[in-house]
C-alpha cells in the first residue's frame, strides 16, 4: 500500500508544480508584453516627433 500512496503523492506534486510553473510563465509573459508595448509606444511617439515630457504629473 505504501507504493500507491507514494505514487499518488508524486502525481499530486507533479501536478502542483505544473500549475505553479504555468502561472509563473503567464505572469512573466504579461510582464514582457507590457514592456514590449511600452517600448513600441515610445518608438511611435518618437517617430511622430512628440517631445519628451520632463514634468511629473500626479
Amino acid at each position: 500500500m505504501g507504493g500507491k500512496v507514494l505514487e499518488y503523492e508524486a502525481k499530486w506534486i507533479k501536478r502542483e508544480c505544473l500549475i505553479e510553473g504555468r502561472e509563473e510563465g503567464l505572469m512573466k509573459g504579461r510582464e514582457e508584453g507590457r514592456e514590449e508595448g511600452i517600448r513600441g509606444t515610445v518608438s511611435v511617439l518618437r517617430e511622430l516627433g512628440i517631445p519628451v515630457q520632463t514634468k511629473k504629473y500626479l
